[in-house]
């Protein structure tokens, strides 16, 4: 590593494990568990490190899952028995170390487009973000999921830069182990067989050959024991689950007009509707991109109005209100209806001032702070990458992110519905802070130099500076 790196690394590695001490001294062992996900994970990481295979506890029996994948469960279960699973702190103190490692990672890919001054800053909100930094404390993938997919883009990006094979092994594993730490990850093998094959050229078929290879080494074990087990080839069924309820419940709520839409009280409201059930049960007897199809075309005008606010919700979730969350009101203020969802029911405008008045002046700035930021964030980064792309020395990489930017927000739309937010943005922050911190710089550039801000001559100076670079 580089001297920058090096000192990235150490600085957010000693402040990420400071954290960790914080939370283990005053919130106990259970500070490190936020939700039911994480009694999954232990549960199902207890029983694999135990020998009784990749399986849930049920009635005093092991019932072998497939909806998840092992590789995170099993950190889980390893790190915990240096505790004997009284606390969690051991994998939040792994999580720490990553968290370090995703920074220098971020830095380094934002390399390719910015300086060494200003890639320093998708770097430090990555690291730093409020809603971040409490992932790398909780029991959660996205740590580990986002790791690994930053591993694979830095040396995806290295191997088209140097056409070493060291690289494509490294990118092809990281990824293998990305599909094997969340089920979201498994079809992001379609960017890199497409981008190798769209270049062309002897090498890079040399390098889908060795892509293909090493992935099919590190993901057959896995497949293969979903074949024993449940004569499936399926790495994971959990994107079908998925799709096959918060899809399913966003899309119909929208056509049926519900008013609510928070997934949890959409799918108590949809499932007593005797369409909805008659969906749901072909959705499980189907594949994910049949029933897909079969909602577009049942529900034309309400798919596309429902993922079109599950994606403006993806982007623009700040997650913030998870932190204020009060149990005994009756409107939690982690809903939906402070994200773009609620214009999908016909009361929005009163489940809107409802949530914004179960919030303190204070909790209300935070929130509206968080969305702000994130809302210019994506308008800065359409700017940059417009920018990359007429940057011929930049165009390859600008695509090659992009694409994994809009594989993750179209995967995880299409599965979790208006459950898709901040937590599962997370994946594509990243790429999406290196844009836009290029576009503000930019657009900071033009401003300075050429008044009227965002005249159209400073946007074709914008131009001009991106073809030149």
């Amino acid at each position: 590593m580089t001297n920058i790196s090096s000192r990235l690394f150490l600085g957010v590695l000693a402040i990420k494990v400071a954290a960790v001490i914080a939370v283990a001294i005053l919130a106990g062992p259970k500070g490190f568990l936020w939700s039911g996900d994480a009694q999954e994970y232990i549960d199902l990481g207890r029983n694999l490190v135990s020998g009784n295979g990749f399986a849930r506890t049920g009635d005093g029996e092991f019932i072998a899952a497939q909806d998840r994948t092992p590789f995170y469960p099993l950190v889980v279960g390893s790190a915990m028995t240096l505790t004997n699973f009284q606390s969690a702190w051991p994998v939040a103190f792994i999580q720490a170390v990553l968290a370090a490692f995703i920074a220098v990672l971020t830095y380094n890919i934002a390399l390719y487009f910015l300086s060494e001054r200003w890639a320093l800053v998708p770097a430090l909100i990555v690291s730093f973000e409020p809603l971040i930094s409490s992932l790398h404390l909780l029991i959660f993938t996205e740590t580990f999921l986002v790791f690994f997919v930053l591993l694979f883009m830095y040396f995806f990006l290295r191997f088209f830069e140097h056409n070493r094979q060291q690289d494509i092994v490294i990118a092809s594993a990281a990824l293998a182990f990305a599909m094997l730490t969340k089920p979201v990850a498994v079809y992001l093998a379609i960017i890199p067989f497409c981008f190798l094959l769209w270049h062309g050229v002897r090498i890079n078929l040399k390098g889908l050959g060795i892509f293909i290879i090493v992935m099919i080494i590190f993901v057959s074990p896995w497949i293969a024991r979903n074949v024993i087990l449940f004569d499936s080839f399926a790495i994971t069924t959990y994107g079908q689950k998925a799709t096959c309820g918060y899809q399913i419940s966003a899309v119909f709520a929208t056509a049926h007009r519900f008013s609510h839409t928070t997934p949890g009280i959409a799918m108590a409201e949809v499932r007593t509707h005797p369409r909805y059930q008659a969906l749901e049960k072909s959705c499980f007897q189907s594949s994910v991109f049949s029933t897909l199809f079969g909602l577009f075309r049942a529900f034309p005008y309400a798919f596309v109005k429902a993922n079109m606010l599950a994606t403006a919700g993806f982007f623009t979730n700040e997650g913030y209100t998870a932190f204020f969350d009060r149990p005994s009101t009756t409107l939690p203020p982690h809903h939906n209806y402070l994200t773009p969802a609620v214009f999908s029911g016909p009361a929005w405008n009163d489940n809107l001032s409802r949530a914004l008045r179960e919030l303190s002046l204070f909790e209300g700035l935070v929130v509206l702070g968080g969305k702000l930021f994130w809302l210019l964030a994506v308008f800065f980064a359409g700017i940059g990458a417009m920018i990359a792309f007429r940057a011929s020395p930049l165009r390859s990489p600008a695509f090659f992110l992009t694409l994994v930017i809009l594989y993750f927000a179209a995967a995880t739309v299409l599965a979790a519905g208006f459950g898709a937010g901040a937590r599962y943005r997370y994946p594509v922050d990243a790429p999406l802070l290196i844009f836009a911190t290029l576009g503000f710089v930019s657009w900071f550039s033009a401003a300075k130099y050429y008044f009227p801000v965002g005249s159209a001559r400073g946007f074709r100076w914008l131009h001009k500076r991106g073809t030149q670079q």
